[in-house]
């Protein structure tokens, strides 16, 4: 949708049933383009990232996506995925965002999550959960604000052959949209797309 309008900063965020009359139907259009490039022409899509992760292995499919591409370079080395796999940059940039922790109002312990939290937040835990042999997903912080040796635990990990760095995989990166467009988004899409003959 937001390729067919032309660019990230020509849909609001905010969802209105306004803004999804104007810029919906062409996406939906250029969907039905594809089908007949799709698997099987689009009569049938895989269930999941998994599924699609197999066609993409068996060479069904010569692309497939993921929230979490840093997952990638131990499903190469697992032989999950072939040694070829690389991860793709878009000249218009990608919808990017970082994982959230929430704390619920009615929390019972709401001092103790709040640690966790914090713990999560802190740079030892951010480096442990960048390094691709425990999760390998990007810090949510800003390395710059760190000290010397908190920085340098981001400095020593190892680099992907698979997944490009941060600076490259964040170039032109959009936010997302408001979640009140996900299910009017699915919802044409399962209507319009999926179902249709």
């Amino acid at each position: 949708m937001l390729s067919t309008a032309g660019g990230a900063d020509q849909v609001p965020l905010p969802y209105s049933q306004a803004a999804f009359d104007q810029y919906a139907p062409a996406a939906l259009r250029a969907l039905t383009e594809l089908e007949p490039s799709l698997w099987r022409e689009g009569a049938t899509y895989p269930r999941d990232e998994q599924a699609l992760n197999t066609l993409f292995a068996d060479d069904e499919v010569d692309i497939a996506m993921t929230y979490g591409p840093a997952t990638l370079t131990d499903l190469v080395a697992s032989g999950a995925l072939p040694a070829s796999t690389k991860v793709l940059t878009l000249e218009e940039g990608t919808v990017g965002n970082a994982s959230f922790l929430a704390l619920p109002v009615n929390a019972a312990d709401a001092a103790g999550a709040m640690v966790v939290a914090n713990i999560a937040l802190s740079p030892e835990q951010q480096a442990a959960k960048a390094d691709p042999g425990t999760w390998g997903q990007f810090t949510a912080l800003d390395t710059d604000l760190l000290t010397p040796t908190q920085r340098n635990l981001f400095e020593q990990l190892p680099e992907s052959p698979i997944v490009p760095d941060y600076e490259e995989l964040s170039r032109n990166a959009h936010g997302e949209l408001a979640s009140e467009w996900v299910p009017a988004l699915n919802k044409a899409w399962r209507q319009d797309i999926a179902t249709a003959p």
